[in-house]
């Protein structure tokens, strides 16, 4: 019994996520692996009588919101909404002469 889990749920199942994130953008490929979660939890309520209690069926629908509005946003949108840090290199005359 331990080989099947080890076999399907392991190899076979990260296996199958390395292949299909290899062709997602990585901004949306983080969030598509929030989706596993929420999948197990479905499937513990469904297939074991597990219950999901109200904080739990939120965190689900922001999750799923949140990948919705990554995956159908237009990019231009998201682009000029992000804010961007940028660390630049000063040059010498930027540089106090006491510290070169």
């Amino acid at each position: 019994m331990l080989l099947v889990l080890v076999l399907i749920g392991q190899i076979l199942g990260q296996g199958l996520t390395t292949i299909a994130l290899k062709d997602l953008p990585p901004s949306l490929s983080s969030l598509v692996l929030l989706v596993q979660p929420i999948v197990a939890g479905c499937l513990s309520w469904y297939f074991l009588s597990e219950t999901l209690n109200g904080m739990q069926l939120l965190g689900m629908f922001i999750v799923l919101v949140a990948i919705a509005g990554a995956a159908f946003l237009p990019t231009h949108w998201l682009a000029n909404k992000a804010v961007s840090f940028s660390v630049r290199r000063p040059t010498r005359s930027q540089i106090p002469d006491d510290v070169q």
